[in-house]
């Protein structure tokens, strides 16, 4: 767990430190930079996997997210990055809520690609209808991670669509009982700035 974490944030500060001497996307006259406040959403289609000590089990799914942050430099945006999963296994609904920061990163001079890894904790809840009335069991709050990466379509002067794959980790536990959570699909992602 902690060289997990150890990993993560070391990647994060790597990137951000050789981000300062690269450059995003040059921006028409007419558009903002990214520089400021900014908020969007991310909605799509994919996969979660859950693994326990002796099985695990995929089934489709929906990812999603909310970004909210300040983009520092032209090509550095900080974020929280919430995100929501949900599959239906076994007659369970699962759904998977992790409540992470991410560091958005436009590598490439002149390319408007990203990636944009995450760290944060996680829970996780299971429910069921039994007889007309829901049965739910919630997770202990663990950690997570992730990774996204994208490419930017500018349109107009506030507003960015990308096209995005997504994974995202997720330590679940309960009642001395470890199991992961593995998250992953592509999302539209539309943000505006401010």
């Amino acid at each position: 767990m902690k060289k997990s974490m150890i990993i993560v944030i070391t990647l994060i500060g790597c990137l951000t430190i050789i981000s300062n001497s690269l450059y995003a996307a040059p921006l028409e006259n007419d558009y903002h930079d990214r520089v400021g406040f900014f908020a969007g959403i991310g909605m799509g289609l994919g996969g979660t996997s859950f693994a326990g000590n002796t099985n695990s089990k995929t089934k489709f799914g929906i990812v999603s997210d909310v970004k909210l942050g300040y983009g520092i430099l032209e090509n550095v945006l900080i974020m929280y990055n919430g995100t929501f999963n949900y599959a239906k296994m076994d007659g369970f609904d699962f759904l998977i809520y992790t409540f992470p920061i991410a560091v958005q990163v436009y590598p490439l001079k002149a390319h408007a690609w990203y990636v944009r890894p995450s760290v944060g904790i996680c829970m996780s809840t299971i429910s069921r209808m039994e007889q007309g009335v829901e049965r739910s069991v919630d997770t202990n709050i663990s950690y997570s991670f992730g990774i996204a990466s994208g490419y930017e379509f500018r349109f107009r002067k506030y507003f960015a669509i990308s096209p995005e794959a997504v994974y995202r980790y997720s330590h679940l536990r309960k009642f001395g009982i470890r199991n992961s959570g593995h998250s992953y699909g592509v999302q539209a992602s539309i943000i505006v700035h401010f």
